[in-house]
């Protein structure tokens, strides 16, 4: 399905005027003028390019700024700054002795002002990054690409001058191409990420794989660039990379089909959704490793050009790289960012078929609630035409905020059919969690938008084997919780609302139709599903993930199996005290004290005494769950499934 060509190409060289240096330093010693050329390899221009980052934009062999750098005995003795250059043949001062240079081009005039000389190491320059938080960090001016060249073991002549000679510079960033095109009936591209994308970018060639790449990479050490409104059967899109280079894999075989990658990788999604009235919605993303080959390479590496060719003309399981994203309840949603929600959830339910059309009109989509901090809606949901013809509806996060939202697809008749989460968060469970015995946990709470201790009770309530969540608004010890609102944007001053007609038979339906009512019954049950033990539903939640699972894909709540008093104790976790939780001790995660709703006034209780968290089992007519107090844990611990408690997710393996 896809081709990797690795490329080294020449083209001339593209140069700026020449101006006098704007800054030098230098030591004691006597200084000579040295004559320089630079020469830089070049790479293949290509078509449009759906990006942010237009190839064609992008002035990939300009020399537009030089910094050089002088070391003698591993110490800086020189530093000088050019802000434009004329590279074909350019004078520069240097300080006599045995020296090693370096030419470093495009990193504009702040990069190496906090050098000072005779200070400054050698090693430090070596090791010197530059942050990158966006993708267009990559490039200086939004156009041109940092270079590094050296000269190393030289003699700077202590009279006259020093003699004329080349430097070649090479780029610190790679860039990948993906064309891609699908020959697939009713299937379309909709959404393009690249994932594992370092946040650091070093001018010096790395002396080791480990220096390229965080071994342990978390939300503060990865990039991932995510564009949602791509759409079409082909195109081509182009990303300058800082360079990942993490070896080779153990795929014994040439088969392409083998390419699953390696820790930490860079990788690109391809992420398609099938059309059609029953089989619409279903997302297919096809996970493409760029290398120096198709089958067994994932380093990514400075001033190489590397094309990615996929022709998607199947979605076959036999291939490892092509996954079925299974439907959920829950979608990890970064602020400023879009997810496609698929309708065909309404109908996987004990409820049956709710929507047999996944393409027709007359179906409203909206938001319940929602808590990020804005009286206008900070979170939308629409549907066009062209989301229609996919079964599927489209919800946007605002940027700069953080939270939660619920919402909701209905019948022309303004019937509920089915209900989601939003969690808007730049969180990457699949990149920082808390591995605990064996299982893999989130590092915070479903719906949590603080971790910090202390401030953590930020967080979403869950009845046992219910897949909607409840928000509170609050203060509790000092912590304001979210200020909700409703889909209109105006304060919801009761939340959530408290129902207590619990039906005798069950009450799912009314679960669905109503995702922000809290339903409770009495004794015997104590439940929201069932007024009697005989019509209690024990399989809503289970070892086993379900529909009403109100975990992200690739989570689920943790079963009674994960929390042990072995793993669970005053000996595995530390009480902190005055921030009412506990931090796991191997981990360092944070276990908030965030009390519960009370399944009787629906009021929020206990928070900062004691922690409830939901496991997915059952026992008697209760829900099983794991507590926290101030000063103990108790582990499967039984508790009316009408109480809205903490869920903790773990990995759906």
């Amino acid at each position: 399905m896809n081709k990797w060509l690795l490329m080294l190409l020449f083209v001339p060289l593209l140069f700026s005027s020449c101006r006098d240096d704007d800054s030098q330093g230098s030591s004691s010693g006597g200084q000579v003028t040295a004559h320089f050329s630079l020469s830089v390899a070049g790479l293949k221009s290509s078509g449009g390019s759906t990006r942010s980052i237009d190839p064609t934009t992008v002035s990939e062999s300009t020399v537009n700024n030089l910094w050089v750098l002088q070391f003698q005995g591993a110490t800086l003795v020189s530093k000088t700054y050019y802000s434009a250059i004329d590279p074909t043949a350019f004078d520069t001062k240097l300080t006599s002795g045995l020296s090693n240079i370096y030419f470093v081009a495009n990193a504009g005039s702040s990069a190496f002002t906090t050098f000072t000389i005779g200070t400054t190491t050698e090693t430090t320059f070596q090791s010197t990054t530059k942050s990158l938080s966006a993708e267009t960090d990559v490039l200086t001016s939004s156009t041109y690409i940092p270079m590094e060249g050296s000269l190393t073991g030289v003699t700077v002549p202590s009279t006259g001058y020093m003699a004329s000679q080349t430097i070649t510079l090479t780029r610190t960033l790679a860039r990948v191409t993906l064309n891609y095109t699908t020959s697939l009936a009713n299937f379309e591209v909709r959404k393009i990420r690249v994932c594992n994308v370092p946040k650091t970018m070093q001018y010096y060639p790395p002396t080791s794989l480990t220096t390229v790449f965080p071994a342990s990479p978390s939300a503060s050490t990865v990039n991932t660039y995510d564009y949602t409104d791509v759409s079409g059967t082909n195109g081509s899109c182009t990303f300058y990379l800082p360079e990942n280079q993490r070896s080779t894999g153990t795929n014994s075989t040439t088969d392409v089909t083998k390419k699953t990658g390696v820790s930490y990788a860079t990788y690109i999604e391809l992420v398609g959704y099938t059309k059609g009235a029953t089989l619409g919605g279903q997302e297919v993303v096809y996970k493409l490793y760029p290398g120096a080959d198709s089958y067994n390479d994932y380093n990514i590496c400075r001033n190489t050009y590397y094309t990615v060719t996929a022709d998607i003309s199947g979605a076959s399981g036999a291939d490892a790289r092509v996954t079925r994203t299974p439907r959920a309840n829950c979608y990890i949603v970064a602020p400023g960012k879009s997810v496609y929600i698929p309708l065909a959830r309404a109908n996987d339910s004990d409820l049956g078929t709710q929507i047999s059309d996944l393409t027709a009109s007359g179906y409203t989509v909206g938001v319940a609630w929602q808590d990020l901090g804005a009286s206008s809606s900070a979170v939308t949901a629409t549907q066009s035409a062209a989301d229609r013809a996919f079964g599927v509806f489209k919800v946007t996060a605002a940027s700069g905020y953080t939270g939660n939202a619920v919402v909701y697809v209905k019948s022309a008749s303004n019937t509920t059919l089915w209900s989601w989460h939003i969690w808007i968060t730049s969180y990457d469970p699949d990149v920082t969690n808390s591995p605990i015995g064996t299982y893999t946990f989130m590092d915070r709470n479903l719906g949590a938008t603080n971790i910090t201790p202390g401030q953590a009770y930020k967080g979403l309530y869950y009845q046992w084997g219910r897949k909607d969540p409840f928000p509170q608004a609050s203060t509790v010890n000092s912590t304001t919780f979210e200020t909700v609102y409703n889909g209109s944007g105006t304060s919801i001053t009761t939340v959530p609302t408290l129902v207590s007609n619990t039906p005798t038979t069950n009450n799912l339906s009314n679960s669905v139709l109503n995702p922000t009512s809290f339903y409770y019954a009495g004794a015997p049950t104590y439940d929201w599903y069932a007024a009697t033990v005989a019509n209690q539903n024990n399989g809503l939640w289970g070892t086993l993930k379900t529909v009403y699972d109100p975990c992200p894909a690739g989570w689920k709540v943790a079963p009674s199996a994960a929390y042990t008093s072995t793993s669970f104790s005053t000996s595995t976790m530390t009480n902190i005290s005055g921030t009412y939780g506990w931090t796991y001790t191997s981990s360092g995660s944070f276990w908030p004290l965030s009390g519960l709703l009370d399944y009787g006034p629906g009021t929020l209780g206990n928070v900062g005494s004691v922690g409830y968290y939901w496991s997915s089992a059952n026992s008697s007519q209760s829900g099983s769950g794991t507590d926290l107090y101030t000063t103990s844990v108790a582990v499967s611990v039984n508790h009316s499934r009408a109480y809205g408690m903490s869920v903790r997710c773990v990995q759906d393996k």
